[in-house]
């Protein structure tokens, strides 16, 4: 969809292997929903190729159930590796936050090393390359108050930066300036504030299944209860991965691919089809 990269573009599908199960199986936190998964999955790929994303995926829900003692919503059947996300709903949000900022500053770097392949490391380093520089220094400055003047300096070497680049217009180019580096902070902040819905998510999907065991038994009659148990998880397992993929796709296309990626490559055109002579 966002197309191929161009020539000294980076390929993220190189990594997306790796995120994109990261992401999902965060999201989806559940030793026997990711199993349901990944069956599905496999099973299904042999009539739809393109299902096998979900074999990955499915993983990833396992691994990070297995890491919360999660069972089709159940606690006590597996040990607490990590930690139970209900329990610390702060800690799993924080967690959150910093594979965001993680994948962000991943993408800052793609985009320093197009800079570098491109020739024009110089123009980067002094315009975005001050851009990295204040993130990083936004987030130290988060755990340690006394890293604030980093952050002020990041602004004067952003402020010179494009000052020296924009020298021709002078003066006049400092509203312009100063418009584009609240920009540019204000859409880091945003981008980084969007991944606290992996652990929102994470929560809601264990909200979701102990709701399911709740409604079941309110069921007297064995076959009933049952019935809602497996209707009522096949139903979250639906729900959910759809939910979370559609998250998964969103925070890839628009918090991460937009750091690097510019999709200027060679625009596709099929080849004319040979004309029958008659």
């Amino acid at each position: 969809m966002p197309g191929q990269p161009g020539k000294g573009e980076i390929n993220p599908y190189v990594i997306l292997p790796f995120v994109v199960p990261l992401l999902f199986g965060f999201m989806f936190p559940d030793l026997g929903h990711g199993f349901v998964l990944a069956l599905l999955g496999f099973v299904l790929s042999f009539r739809w190729p393109q299902l096998r994303f979900l074999v990955p995926c499915g993983i990833a829900a396992m691994l990070f159930g297995i890491a919360f003692g999660e069972v089709f919503g159940l606690e006590g059947w597996i040990p607490v590796i990590w930690f139970r996300p209900l329990h610390e709903p702060v800690r799993i949000i924080v967690i959150s936050l910093v594979l965001g900022s993680g994948l962000i500053l991943i993408g800052l770097v793609f985009a320093a090393i197009e800079a570098a392949w491109q020739k024009r490391l110089l123009k980067w380093f002094m315009v975005d390359g001050a851009v990295l520089f204040l993130y990083i220094s936004a987030l130290v400055t988060l755990f340690f108050s006394q890293a604030f003047p980093l952050i002020i300096l990041a602004v004067v070497w952003y402020m010179i930066g494009s000052l020296v680049i924009h020298r021709d217009e002078g003066v006049a180019a400092l509203p312009g300036i100063i418009g584009r580096i609240l920009h540019s902070s204000y859409e880091l902040v945003v981008n980084s504030l969007s991944f606290i819905r992996l652990g929102a998510f994470a929560l809601a999907h264990m909200a979701m299944s102990s709701a399911v065991f709740s409604m079941a038994n309110l069921i007297e009659s064995p076959t009933g209860h049952y019935l809602v148990l497996v209707m009522g998880h096949l139903l979250v397992i639906g729900v959910e991965a759809l939910l979370v993929f559609v998250q998964t796709t969103r925070l890839i296309l628009f918090e991460f691919f937009i750091r690097f990626l510019r999709a200027d490559g060679r625009v596709f055109s099929p080849l004319t089809p040979p004309v029958k002579k008659p």
